[in-house]
């Protein structure tokens, strides 16, 4: 996003969201598995790899997504919540 110019950060603004987001007891980042990569090669309804691995681990962990993406709102392959 931030190399497409879709989003106006630098990789140091990027690091200090990681980081707060790692010190938040609600939010969960868990680290990309084999699974996760596996199994999103199969979500072939989802042309993009990226949004692949993120549907992929919302479905692992069956888990809503935000998203204003409109390929993963259509393929109807995880819930999302706004």
């Amino acid at each position: 996003m931030i190399e497409k110019g879709r989003v106006q950060a630098t990789l140091a603004d990027l690091q200090r969201v990681v980081q707060s987001l790692q010190r938040d007891s609600v939010c969960h980042l868990p680290p990309l598995s084999v699974e996760t990569v596996l199994s999103s090669a199969t979500l072939t309804a989802i042309p993009d790899i990226f949004d692949r691995l993120i549907v992929s681990e919302a479905l692992r962990w069956n888990a809503q997504l935000l998203t204003r993406d409109a390929l993963i709102t259509q393929s109807g392959l995880v819930s999302i919540l706004w």
